[in-house]
């Protein structure tokens, strides 16, 4: 009987050591997930927490994390390991170009419109436009791009979510558009006859617990030459 009393005792010890360590691992934040499908390079899935962004994409091989306080950005492939870290700088200027379309906003002067979608404040914008391009090759700006004749860029922007700073400059560079609202909600074109080319639409948003895990940046990798060696694998 003493026996079984001590080893109750020394399996309710040792419970009480790894308890902290159990909870640190299972740790959760609640996050904003976001499913968008991209005209370049399919589903894609962003998942916004209190100071860290991660962005899946290319069938979940490609993840991208930028996080607080310096927002340098990690491009990873997971299946050949290959990645890039990039400065909060270079990743504004020329990041990965999710449908996006920075040129055409720049030179008009516009206005906006305000709604609601998913519970969700918009601001839209439409700028008319001579050609278009910026989605046919997508962020594989090193080939040839075509110019599609074009009568007007589409940009429907979520504001509202009280994103800091950091967070902007990441989906800045994640969807290369203009400074409107905080994450586009949709990009398209108008061409002429009317029809509508998206080239980015936003498919679900909603608030969930997910692990602080996800934001993970360290990840062992071999250099890639350039972002779009990564995305592509």
């Amino acid at each position: 009987m003493p026996v079984q009393l001590l080893s109750i005792a020394l399996a309710f010890l040792l419970a009480g050591c790894l308890q902290p360590d159990v909870l640190a691992a299972e740790a959760n934040e609640k996050v904003i997930a976001v499913k968008q499908v991209s005209a370049v390079i399919g589903n894609v899935d962003v998942f916004i927490g209190k100071s860290a962004i991660r962005a899946n994409c290319a069938r979940n091989t490609c993840i991208i994390v930028g996080k607080a306080p310096d927002w340098n950005v990690m491009v990873y492939n997971k299946k050949d390991r290959t990645g890039r870290i990039i400065d909060k700088e270079s990743w504004i200027d020329d990041g990965l170009r999710l449908g996006g379309f920075k040129k055409p906003f720049k030179r008009h002067k516009m206005e906006m419109k305000r709604s609601q979608k998913m519970g969700l404040h918009l601001v839209s914008v439409s700028v008319n436009v001579r050609h278009s391009g910026s989605g046919i090759n997508g962020i594989f700006r090193t080939g040839r791009r075509e110019d599609v004749p074009a009568l007007k860029a589409n940009l429907s922007s979520i504001e509202g979510l009280g994103l800091s700073a950091g967070h902007r400059d990441f989906l800045r560079g994640l969807y290369q558009g203009p400074a409107i609202g905080e994450m586009p909600f949709e990009m398209s074109y108008t061409r002429p006859g009317g029809k509508l080319d998206v080239e980015l639409r936003t498919v679900s948003w909603k608030k969930v617990d997910m692990p602080v895990s996800i934001f993970k940046n360290d990840y062992k990798f071999k250099t890639a030459p350039s972002v779009e060696a990564i995305v592509l694998g």
